[in-house]
């Protein structure tokens, strides 16, 4: 199963202080087909969640030397699964109100960012508002992805240059909440419309905290495949629906 290759790679173990370890962040990070993820947790609880999908064809980034393999749950809903591939439900909460997430758009023409957006806006646990670049910052209390696009020359998580289509990248506060997030997509490896569209939908649904999809029904199947859907599936929703209340 795709899903069994969990890498946990503490930096203690590549620290050279041992009274410094217990303060070091720990670095989780999995590989699959097409895409890598890397989780650091912070002493504080905080977690940065990056997550780079790999142009089709793409080798998959090698492991990095000294990593511990483990096996992650297995809960996915209809296909879906939550970042990270941790199970359980209510994970995040939102401090009482209805969360509206609202994607700034700051990418180029050849990304139908809005067209992406809007369909996720069909959850019913949350309000997915769309902004053009004309529009900065974020109301508080409201968490943002803002979408960059460009002709990017660097790593996305350990995958290396030039061979990842999108790249996001998000910021919790412990398991209470995101705080922010962005997405990155590269213009070396824009594709068609069609592809571009569903390529933004992915990434869109990272930012609202889902990990791959098991089935080319849903923009968040985890390869940019000509046969993938451009929209979310009915797992990406309920799965959104098990992480908010």
């Amino acid at each position: 199963m795709r899903w069994a290759a969990l890498l946990l790679m503490p930096l203690a173990l590549i620290a050279s202080p041992v009274n410094v370890a217990a303060a070091e962040p720990t670095t989780y990070a999995y590989f699959g087909d097409g895409y890598v993820v890397t989780t650091v947790v912070h002493p504080d609880g905080r977690r940065e969640i990056t997550i780079g999908d790999l142009v089709a064809g793409a080798k998959t980034p090698t492991p990095p030397a000294g990593v511990i393999i483990a096996e992650p749950g297995d809960c996915d809903i209809e296909g879906a699964w939550a970042d990270e591939h941790r199970c359980g439900t209510n994970r995040f909460r939102w401090l009482g109100w209805h969360p509206t997430i609202f994607v700034v758009d700051y990418s180029g023409a050849n990304w139908p960012v809005y067209e992406a957006a809007v369909v996720w806006n069909q959850s019913t646990v949350l309000n997915v508002g769309y902004r053009g670049p004309y529009w900065s910052g974020c109301y508080d209390g409201h968490y943002c992805l803002s979408v960059y696009s460009d002709d990017y020359e660097k790593k996305c998580g350990v995958a290396e240059p030039n061979t990842w289509v999108g790249c996001t990248h998000m910021v919790t506060n412990g398991d209470i909440y995101y705080d922010w997030g962005t997405i990155e997509l590269d213009d070396s490896n824009s594709a068609s419309y069609h592809l571009n569209q569903g390529t933004a939908c992915h990434e869109i649904g990272h930012g609202l905290g889902l990990d791959h999809n098991l089935f080319t029904s849903s923009c968040v199947y985890y390869q940019r495949l000509p046969d993938r859907s451009i929209y979310p599936a009915n797992g990406d929703f309920l799965m959104l629906e098990s992480i908010y209340y």
